[in-house]
Parts: C-alpha cells; structure tokens; sequence
C-alpha cells in the first residue's frame, strides 16, 4: 500500500510541474547609462556578444528595446528580454556563456572594462512568470517599420493578492 500511495504522489507531482514547466520565465535586464559612450559599448556586446551566446544556448528569442526619448531628460536605458523555458536553464545560462570563447572575445571591451570606465552607470534585473492565460511568449504579427514600434510591458499590483490576480485577469483580451 506504501508504494502505491507512493507512486501516486509521484505521478501527481509529476504532473503538476510539467503543468508549471510550460510556463515560461523572463529576465529582464535594465541597464541605465551616463554616457552614449556607455549605451554604445553595451549595445556592441549585445549584439556581438551576448545575444549569439545566448541563442548557442538554444535560449530566445532575446528582445532589446530603447525607450523612445520625448525630450532630453528621458533616461538612456537599454531593456534586455530573455526567455526561458524552465528555472534550471535561467539558473546555468549565465555560467554557460562565461565559458564561450567566442562570447569572452567579442565581449572583452565590455567585460573587461576598468571600474572608472564602467560601460554602464547600473544593471536591475527581474525575474519574472508568465500569466497562467498566456504561458509562453508571443511575438506579434505586425507590419509597420520597426522604428516605429512600440512595445509596452504590462506589470499588475493590488494592494492584496486577491484584487491583483482579479486586476491581471479582467484584462487580459478575451478569446476569439
């Protein structure tokens, strides 16, 4: 009887986190700058570097946007989006790609800047779930030049866990 109950719970736990392993996380890296020295040294590394170690990963695919300036105290940022399929590949990515040669030499100006030539001023970072409604990340269909696309991240707060989760519930789109 042990092992039955046993093997229940297992099939039940299996279950469940392949239920939850189909929801995708997301890194969001936000890093901040002085300079358009710094903006340009990181985008380098991000497209040269960074973002093709990542894809060896078989991790993508990564977005990176700009805020659009409206005037000139809108901060120089960079936003960096990385999905992941499952827990365990965000946790090994960072270590994997430490490792790839080609990622340490078309990175080295980046990775190896001096402490008063930082190629930013500050790095957040976030991790973040998929909604239960929309568990992996769609790309839309749209048409218009890509300059002049604009992408909005959708964040929900509640002053309790129960008028958050309905908050993110009334609006995602209903179904056609």
């Amino acid at each position: 009887m042990r092992t039955l109950i046993f093997l229940f719970f297992f099939a039940a736990s299996s279950l469940s986190l392949s239920a939850q392993e189909s929801r995708q996380y997301y890194q969001l890296k936000v890093y901040s700058f002085d300079t358009d020295e710094q903006m340009a040294t990181t985008d380098a590394y991000l497209k040269d570097a960074f973002i093709p170690a990542v894809k060896k990963l078989d991790i993508g695919p990564v977005g990176v946007f700009k805020p659009r300036p409206t005037d000139s105290i809108t901060p120089k940022q960079t936003y960096v989006l990385i999905p992941f399929n499952s827990l365990v590949k965000f946790g090994l990515y960072e270590d994997a790609i430490m490792k790839d040669e080609k990622h340490l030499t078309g990175g080295k100006a980046y990775l190896t800047a001096a402490h008063d030539n930082a190629p930013y001023q500050r790095i957040e970072t976030m991790l973040m779930k998929a909604f239960t409604e929309m568990p992996q990340m769609a790309t839309p269909n749209l048409n218009g030049p890509l300059k002049d696309r604009v992408y909005e991240l959708r964040s929900y707060e509640g002053a309790t866990e129960d008028l958050y989760r309905k908050k993110w519930i009334c609006s995602m789109p209903a179904e056609k």
